[in-house]
Protein backbone atom coordinates (compact mmCIF):
# COMPACT_ATOMS: atom_id res chain seq x y z
CA UNK A 1 0.00 0.00 0.00
CA UNK A 2 1.53 3.40 -0.70
CA UNK A 3 2.46 5.78 2.02
CA UNK A 4 -0.17 8.24 3.05
CA UNK A 5 -0.29 12.10 3.84
CA UNK A 6 -2.20 14.22 5.29
CA UNK A 7 -2.67 17.27 3.57
CA UNK A 8 -5.39 20.06 3.90
CA UNK A 9 -7.94 20.57 0.44
CA UNK A 10 -10.69 23.26 1.22
CA UNK A 11 -10.02 23.66 4.56
CA UNK A 12 -10.41 19.83 5.65
CA UNK A 13 -7.37 17.47 6.22
CA UNK A 14 -7.09 14.50 3.98
CA UNK A 15 -5.08 11.79 3.15
CA UNK A 16 -3.36 12.16 -0.32
CA UNK A 17 -0.72 9.72 -2.04
CA UNK A 18 0.85 12.93 -2.75
CA UNK A 19 2.90 14.67 -0.56
CA UNK A 20 1.99 19.00 0.48
CA UNK A 21 3.73 21.24 -2.23
CA UNK A 22 3.20 23.91 0.72
CA UNK A 23 3.61 24.05 4.16
CA UNK A 24 2.28 26.32 6.49
CA UNK A 25 1.84 27.56 10.17
CA UNK A 26 -1.24 26.58 12.12
CA UNK A 27 -0.63 30.08 14.22
CA UNK A 28 0.51 32.05 12.04
CA UNK A 29 -1.67 31.22 9.12
CA UNK A 30 1.08 31.74 6.89
CA UNK A 31 2.29 29.15 3.96
CA UNK A 32 5.49 28.61 1.86
CA UNK A 33 7.55 26.71 -0.25
CA UNK A 34 8.95 23.08 1.81
CA UNK A 35 12.37 24.71 0.72
CA UNK A 36 11.70 28.27 2.05
CA UNK A 37 14.81 29.59 4.68
CA UNK A 38 12.66 31.30 7.42
CA UNK A 39 9.74 28.31 7.20
CA UNK A 40 12.58 25.88 7.47
CA UNK A 41 13.99 27.88 10.66
CA UNK A 42 11.07 28.97 12.53
CA UNK A 43 7.91 26.11 11.99
CA UNK A 44 7.78 23.46 14.76
CA UNK A 45 6.77 20.13 13.66
CA UNK A 46 3.46 20.68 16.12
CA UNK A 47 2.06 23.44 13.99
CA UNK A 48 2.70 22.44 10.30
CA UNK A 49 -0.14 21.86 8.26
CA UNK A 50 0.50 20.94 4.54
CA UNK A 51 -1.41 21.80 1.22
CA UNK A 52 -1.09 20.30 -2.39
CA UNK A 53 -1.80 23.24 -4.31
CA UNK A 54 -1.62 27.52 -3.44
CA UNK A 55 -5.60 27.38 -4.22
CA UNK A 56 -5.37 25.25 -1.08
CA UNK A 57 -3.90 27.24 1.07
CA UNK A 58 -5.71 30.57 0.16
CA UNK A 59 -8.91 28.94 0.53
CA UNK A 60 -8.13 27.82 4.26
CA UNK A 61 -7.50 31.70 5.47
CA UNK A 62 -3.16 31.06 4.60
CA UNK A 63 -1.63 34.25 3.26
CA UNK A 64 1.80 33.80 1.27
CA UNK A 65 5.28 33.97 3.30
CA UNK A 66 7.07 36.97 2.29
CA UNK A 67 10.06 35.18 2.34
CA UNK A 68 9.61 32.65 -0.52
CA UNK A 69 6.77 34.24 -1.95
CA UNK A 70 4.88 31.14 -3.57
CA UNK A 71 3.34 31.45 -6.74
CA UNK A 72 0.12 30.59 -8.48
CA UNK A 73 1.57 29.96 -11.44
CA UNK A 74 4.19 27.84 -10.87
CA UNK A 75 1.79 25.94 -9.04
CA UNK A 76 -0.54 25.39 -11.86
CA UNK A 77 3.09 24.27 -13.91
CA UNK A 78 3.55 21.82 -11.36
CA UNK A 79 0.10 20.45 -11.44
CA UNK A 80 0.48 20.04 -14.99
CA UNK A 81 4.15 18.47 -14.98
CA UNK A 82 2.13 15.41 -12.51
CA UNK A 83 -0.86 15.32 -14.98
CA UNK A 84 1.88 14.48 -18.35
CA UNK A 85 3.94 12.01 -15.65
CA UNK A 86 0.62 10.40 -15.00
CA UNK A 87 -0.42 10.18 -18.43
CA UNK A 88 2.83 8.85 -19.84
CA UNK A 89 3.12 6.15 -16.84
CA UNK A 90 -0.52 5.16 -18.13
CA UNK A 91 0.39 4.78 -21.19
CA UNK A 92 3.41 2.85 -20.74
CA UNK A 93 1.58 0.16 -18.54
CA UNK A 94 -1.10 -0.40 -21.57
CA UNK A 95 1.97 -0.52 -24.04
CA UNK A 96 3.17 -3.35 -21.86
CA UNK A 97 -0.03 -5.33 -21.20
CA UNK A 98 -0.33 -5.41 -25.12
Amino acid sequence: MPKQYTVVRRGVPVKSRRKGFYAGSRGDKIFGRLDCPSGLRKLKPENRVFFLTWKDAVESGYRPCKVCHPLPDVDSLFEQKQDLIRKKKKRSRKARRK
